[in-house]
């Protein structure tokens, strides 16, 4: 009788204490993207415990915006990010032994990842390009995705 009433105060111990069970509405939702030929598209998404961190900096030079979207186009959160289709390279300039030059190398395909925080049913992401060319347009869009409130196939 008494491992019995141990077993069950362990156990209630192990829900309030576990921060996984407690903090189980806190989930990020990772997208897994592709940019090709300046359109972001959807590969797959995948739901998982946990909270986003704080973003370091919103002043992306080289980045793309994000924003998330309800059905009825209700913004629900904007961010940015360093855009992942521009790569950059340091390297010691051998005319100038000891400086760094740096070289930007746009990419035709390429695949990252986004975590957003999980806010359940239908929603759209849509992403945009800074210009920073262009006076009149600051932004262009390059993508919209569909989420769902559960995961998506492969």
């Amino acid at each position: 009788m008494i491992q019995l009433k141990l077993g069950i105060i362990a156990f209630i111990g192990f829900i309030l204490f576990n921060p996984s069970i407690t903090n189980a509405q806190d989930k990020i939702l990772f997208l897994h993207l592709i940019m090709k030929s300046d359109t972001v598209h959807l590969v797959s998404s995948d739901v998982r415990p946990g909270k986003l961190k704080k973003a370091r900096s919103a002043d992306h030079q080289h980045g793309f915006e994000y924003e998330i979207r309800s059905q009825n186009g209700l913004l629900l959160g904007k961010d940015g990010m360093e855009d992942p289709a521009i790569q950059r390279y340091e390297y010691e300039d051998p005319l100038f032994p000891g400086q760094l030059t740096l070289k930007l190398v746009n990419l035709k395909a390429v695949n990252f990842t986004l975590r957003i925080p999980f806010l359940g049913g239908k929603h759209y992401v849509e992403f945009y390009r800074k210009l920073l060319t262009s006076p009149s347009a600051n932004r262009v869009s390059i993508g919209r995705i569909e989420v769902q409130s559960e995961s998506q196939p492969k």
